[in-house]
Formats: C-alpha cells, sequence, structure tokens
C-alpha cells in the first residue's frame, strides 16, 4: 500500500527515528512536535509494531461513515435534473 506523507508527516517520523536512534530524547522530541512525552511513547510503539504505515491515520483510505450510498445520489441528482433544473441562484 502506498502511503502519501505531508511534510508535517515527514518531519514527525524524522523526529521520531531520532529518537529510536538515541540521538534525542522524548522529552526533547516532544517539544520540537509539540506533543505530549506519553503521546510520543505511543507513535514510537506504533512505528515498532507497523513501521511507517503505523504513523499513518487508521482511518486514512477508508469511505466516510455519513456517505451516502450511490443508488440514492444518482435518484437526487435524476430528480434535480428533470424537475428542478430551473430553479437556483
Amino acid at each position: 500500500m502506498l502511503i502519501t506523507m505531508s511534510d508535517k508527516k515527514i518531519q514527525r517520523l524524522a523526529v521520531l527515528q531520532d529518537v529510536r536512534d538515541h540521538r534525542i530524547t522524548q522529552v526533547r522530541a516532544a517539544e520540537i512536535l509539540n506533543l505530549s512525552t506519553r503521546q510520543i511513547t505511543r507513535l514510537l510503539q506504533k512505528l515498532n509494531q507497523d513501521g511507517v504505515s503505523g504513523l499513518a491515520h487508521a482511518s486514512r483510505g477508508q469511505p466516510g461513515h455519513h456517505r451516502h450510498d450511490e443508488l440514492l445520489k444518482s435518484k437526487c441528482l435524476s430528480i434535480i435534473s428533470e424537475h428542478l433544473l430551473g430553479f437556483g441562484p
């Protein structure tokens, strides 16, 4: 699975790798990333267990919970295009 990361996430990964390689402490990493030391510990655990993909949000790539199904969407669009085309601003 291809994972795209923002610049902020890439910086987060670099700092966490520095902590893992004992170049900086968890406290210093928390200051750099503006997170708590507990959150740094959680992120390190996910990085060690799942690798880089563990840092991505778990819901990434999944459809939203409040999404309407395609049948309803197509019905609404057909009603609008047939009966309500002249309405609106």
